[in-house]
């Protein structure tokens, strides 16, 4: 809760004031106890059933989980000591994701309230020109440590009691080898992560270099990229006629001997000439297919970015996509911290599957700190502190953002950094915490390019993105269908309340785009000024409350989706050091990291204590004139996830399944 300096040039200035509570915000489990016998997994199988089945949230819950906890779970006093807390009387409501959002909602909102000025005083700019928190109110910094961590583990066991329990027994599989907990990272697993998970956000559009590049590939492999171009029909050859087919005008038959070889000889030739076609035509169609690519680059990302020893050191990559007809992994472009660089190109090789892994192993890391931290969390801190500094609880702006992300500064300071950059999530990785700290900075230094890294929107159209229209993109279309929501109950509200004369709204307009002060290329839509005529203003501010709820929560959404609770098993977060491409069981990580992967993916999606479909209703269904538009936003909203659901991932909506906030 202390005051910090954002320098980001150490570990120090971002641990907390009391390292001591590391231990209990580290999630990482302790080795399986000696005595965790097949016996007694079978107990904790039977307890956690019972918790699953267990209606109640009550005594009854509570005491199946002490069933857990007594059946040899809790092999170190740090763990026993987290399930006593979690089962004690005065938390026992965290024991489901409804009554944590009952429970946190009133004392979270309450305590905001209260040291509302507080947040704002404390606003500051740190070296690379952020705005952030720099000191969290105590009692905030002690709610968030005491009470939401403790939340997210309960969460952990309440909702998922069989797959907490799979994370102990992973930990005593002891007659396995460790890379048979691994599953394959399929071709079509790999593709799936960028059309319709989080690897979507990290799409761009190729340079001309990189056309260049991907054209040499094309060359190169056999394995290209066809263009879906039907094969034209041919006509049937005229000797195909039945012997009494009408006469020649030399007056013999078609059927005689001389008549139906010139016939053969003509129709070969009218069908040599139309396969020439077709050829040339799937030629041509394997050009355009080969122009319609798009790529994933985290190279800067992970710029001097310190890996650790222990562990294969994971390299910085470029993925190459094809976009034509649905986008498709074609190649991936290895750059290793010695200063070499490999290319794989897609095949069915063990060598390809092993660059997947690789490839993936960065890129996980890159989003998660890269994208989802940085561009995610502390991009909206910076615009949160601003709102607190400039507006007041009751402001109709403040309102709109309360229920995405009132919350995400006291997160992000009290125990959110410290987690990353300390805990499990950097044990299990290739990268020291020093390493994340560079990649911080990496992903501070290189935002805001062309201003994409704030509106979703623009960076999915085809001139940004590289992905043509005709291209199936299913997140880009479920991007838009939100965006289209979200804008008709923004402008329904700006209409309803905004006031040209607003000073207060005008001086958070005038820093909340911050970035566009100090970046060039920002070609975003600019905040409101005195001289602009009304609409163009509320045009404005329209833009900006559909562009923050879009980071908040749908994009934002997706480095929470359960999908990475699910798909954990074929996306292994480090690779040991030996490692042999041919051979899987060289490089493949051991069980405890499986196990370290499993619970922390799971803490993940455990939940958020307000969401837009709660908290609109609250703050704007009072008003008559508001009533109508939010009732249409949270039906429309409702009726996506229930098409989702209903349809399957295979859908088109079917990869999105919550309509969540930055306030976990």
């Amino acid at each position: 809760g202390g005051e910090r300096d954002r320098s980001l040039t150490s570990p120090a200035p971002l641990r907390h004031a009391e390292m001591s509570r590391q231990a209990t915000i580290d999630l990482a489990l302790p080795p399986p106890p000696r005595d965790l016998t097949e016996e007694k997994l079978q107990l904790l199988d039977k307890a956690a059933g019972d918790v699953a089945s267990t209606e109640e949230e009550g005594g009854q819950c509570a005491e199946a989980t002490y069933k857990l906890m007594c059946c040899g779970t809790a092999g170190d006093n740090q763990f026993r000591e987290l399930l006593a807390r979690i089962i004690a009387p005065t938390e026992r409501q965290f024991l489901t994701v409804d009554n944590i959002a009952r429970s946190m909602q009133a004392p979270s909102r309450e305590l905001r309230y209260r040291n509302f000025k507080l947040t704002g005083d404390a606003a500051k700019r740190d070296d690379f020109g952020w705005w952030f928190l720099s000191k969290v109110p105590p009692e905030i910094d002690a709610f968030q440590n005491d009470q939401i961590l403790p939340a997210l583990m309960a969460h952990t066991v309440r909702s998922d009691p069989r797959g907490f329990v799979d994370i102990l027994r992973t930990r005593a599989f002891n007659h396995a080898p460790s890379w048979m907990v691994w599953e394959n990272l399929t071709d079509e697993r790999f593709d799936d992560i960028f059309a319709n998970r989080f690897g979507a956000e990290m799409i761009r559009k190729p340079t001309e270099a990189e056309l260049a590049h991907y054209d040499e590939l094309f060359k190169m492999k056999m394995n290209q990229p066809r263009a879906h171009i039907p094969m034209p029909k041919l006509d049937k050859p005229t000797w195909g006629k039945k012997p009494n087919a009408e006469r020649t005008p030399g007056g013999r038959r078609a059927s005689d001997p001389t008549v139906r070889e010139a016939g053969a000889a003509n129709g070969l030739g009218e069908a040599r000439t139309k396969l020439q076609k077709a050829k040339s035509a799937v030629g041509a169609g394997m050009a355009a297919a080969g122009k319609e690519i798009a790529v994933v680059d985290i190279t800067e990302l992970l710029r001097d970015v310190e890996r650790k020893r222990t562990t294969y050191p994971t390299p910085s990559c470029k993925i190459f996509f094809s976009a034509h007809g649905g986008l498709h992994a074609r190649a991936i472009v290895m750059y290793h911290v010695d200063g070499t660089t490999e290319t794989y190109v897609r095949d069915k090789s063990e060598t390809w599957h092993f660059a997947k892994r690789a490839a993936m192993a960065s890129v996980l890391y890159a989003h998660q700190i890269g994208v989802h931290l940085v561009h995610g969390h502390l991009l909206c801190e910076s615009m949160m502190v601003l709102a607190y500094k400039y507006l007041d609880p009751k402001h109709f702006f403040f309102k709109w953002l309360e229920p995405l992300a009132a919350d995400v500064q006291f997160i992000n300071e009290s125990w959110g950094l410290g987690l990353i950059l300390y805990g499990t999530i950097m044990e299990m990785g290739p990268i020291t915490s020093d390493g994340i700290i560079k990649l911080v900075e990496n992903a501070k230094t290189n935002a805001f390019e062309g201003d994409l890294t704030w509106d979703i929107i623009e960076r999915l159209k085809p001139e940004n993105s590289g992905v043509p229209e005709s291209c199936k993109w299913n997140w880009r279309t479920t991007a838009r269908v939100v965006a289209g929501i979200v804008r008709e109950l923004a402008t329904a509200v700006v209409d309803r309340f905004y006031d040209p004369n607003d000073a207060a709204l005008a001086e958070f307009l005038s820093q909340c785009y911050w970035w566009r002060h100090t970046k060039t290329g920002c070609t975003g839509t600019r905040p409101a000024k005195p001289g602009d005529s009304q609409a163009g203003a509320k045009k404005q501010v329209i833009n900006l409350m559909v562009e923050f709820y879009m980071n908040a929560s749908y994009r934002h959404d997706y480095s929470h989706d359960d999908f990475l609770w699910r798909a954990c098993s074929y996306l292994p977060p480090m690779l040991q050091r030996n490692v042999d491409p041919e051979r899987p069981e060289t490089y493949l990580p051991s069980k405890s990291i499986y196990a370290m992967n499993l619970q922390v993916t799971h803490a993940l999606q455990a939940g958020v204590i307000e969401t837009p479909l709660e908290g609109y209703p609250s703050a704007y269904g009072g008003d008559a004139q508001l009533k109508p538009a939010v009732d249409s936003f949270v039906h429309d909203m409702k009726a996506l996830l229930a098409v989702a659901n209903i349809q399957g991932e295979k859908a088109t909506h079917g990869h999105m399944n919550q309509c969540g906030s930055m306030t976990h």
